[in-house]
Parts: structure tokens; sequence; C-alpha cells
């Protein structure tokens, strides 16, 4: 069974998607990617088509927003794209991509809940960034804090230090998580809500090992200061700010503060 897993803090929910079994179908084209940010839903179809869900409706009507879309963030009803060519921020600012190697291309494409800055992924694992360094999120020990990149930058230090392929990236209000082919999740960035659950730093200026869920991640999501994991065998761990019900049940309050 084919499911797409998404979590946002915002909506408060949980989203366990089956594209066998779902209302969208009609679009002609099965969902390849599905997004929840508060207050919206969208997804992206396998012909990178862009919907967004308008949940007013009682069918959760979906309506076309954009064509050639290869992944998109929403925050506050705001979208940024990536196209093959480039990234379209809310602003209409576009961000000319860097060149890739014949044999690879761009899959992902994130942006903070702040929006200072924004994360790129290719289909071979290498990561690009653009924006502003915040809390050190770009986890790139050559750089200052706050320091403002204004073109997409190659993660050099995170292939020297990461051996697995990185397969998946995802960002929070100022904080960015990746995973790897092999289960292992890294963060950087504000950890002050300890929303990656490491208890010993409030800021991570360089990619940091969750060593409590080392190999275990199959996928996971991450909220505005909050994260979920779940594993391989299918447990689901929590960590960060719960102040809406993010979890479902009460948690234990060193994590709030």
């Amino acid at each position: 069974m084919d499911c797409i897993f998404e979590y946002s803090d915002k909506t408060n929910s949980f989203i366990n998607f089956n594209e066998n079994q779902n209302s969208f179908l009609n679009y002609n084209n099965k969902i390849n990617k599905i997004i929840s940010e508060f207050p919206n839903l969208f997804f992206i179809t396998k012909n990178n088509n862009f919907y967004r869900v308008d949940l007013k409706e009682e069918e959760g009507r979906a309506i076309l927003e954009k064509e050639n879309v290869i992944s998109a963030t929403s925050v506050f009803s705001s979208y940024n794209y990536l196209t093959e060519n480039h990234v379209i921020l809310k602003n209409n600012k576009v961000i000319d991509l860097p060149q890739l190697d014949e044999d690879d291309k761009f899959v992902n494409f994130v942006t903070t809940g702040d929006l200072s800055c924004c994360f790129l992924l290719t289909e071979r694992g290498k990561v690009y960034f653009h924006g502003i360094n915040v809390y050190g999120i770009f986890g790139c020990t050559t750089l200052q804090k706050d320091e403002k990149i204004t073109s997409f930058v190659k993660h050099t230090e995170l292939e020297e230090k990461i051996t697995s392929k990185i397969v998946d990236i995802k960002c929070g209000y100022s904080f960015c998580v990746i995973r790897c082919e092999n289960g292992d999740c890294y963060g950087s960035g504000y950890n002050y809500y300890v929303n990656m659950g490491i208890t010993t730093k409030k800021e991570l200026h360089e990619f940091t090992l969750f060593k409590e869920i080392e190999g275990k991640v199959k996928q996971y999501g991450c909220g505005y200061f909050s994260s979920v994991f779940l594993t391989f065998d299918g447990d689901i761990y929590v960590c960060g700010k719960q102040d809406n019900g993010q979890f479902g049940t009460e948690f234990p309050i060193k994590w709030n503060k």
C-alpha cells in the first residue's frame, strides 16, 4: 500500500494518504506529493501540476494553481515553487538554479517557516542552500551566523560528513532536518523547544546526528517548533513544543520550555 505521510503542527493533524483510495484521481494523474501547511493543503501530481485544496468545500475541492511544478512550499497562503529552471518565491522573486551534472536533477525544495532561507535537494542526494543563515541553520562551519547567501551554494561539508545518500529534507520555523537512505536523521538551526530532540544545545550550527533514532527513520515531518518521526518498525517519535495538542497527548513539560 503506497502511502504519503505528512505532518504539520499548525494544522494539528497527521495525514496518512493512500493514493489508491482518494477523491483526487479524477484529475487524471496520481498524486506525487501531498503537503499540509496551515491553513492550506495542497498536492503535486506526477505530471507536475500543483493543486490547492479548498477546505471550505464539503468535498475538499482541488483547484489547479500552477503547472510544471516539481516541488513547492506554502506559508500562510503564500506559495514558493521549484520549476525546471528556477525557484519562484512568494514575492515573485526568481532565483536561478545552479548548474548540475547531466545525470542529476532537483527533486525537492523547502523553505523555513519564517521564509528567511530555502534548501534544494537533488536526485543524487546533493544539498544546496540560499538565504540568511539564521540560528546557523545552513549547518556550515565556514559561515557566520545570520550571514546572507545571495545565490544557491552547494553544501560540500555535508558531502564530506555524511556517507549515506540524503533522500529527504524538511524545515520547521528556523530549523532544518535531513534524512539519509540508511535511516539516519541530522538537524541544524533553531532548537530552543528541543524541536530536534537534542537537549544539550539551543542552536545547532552544524548538522547533528539524532542518535536516539539513528538508523530507524522511514519518514518524518517538521512543524513550526516540533518534529515527528516514523520508524521502519512503525513506532512514532515526537519532540518539540506542544501547546495545541500537536502530539495528541500530554508531553513532558521539559520539551515545552
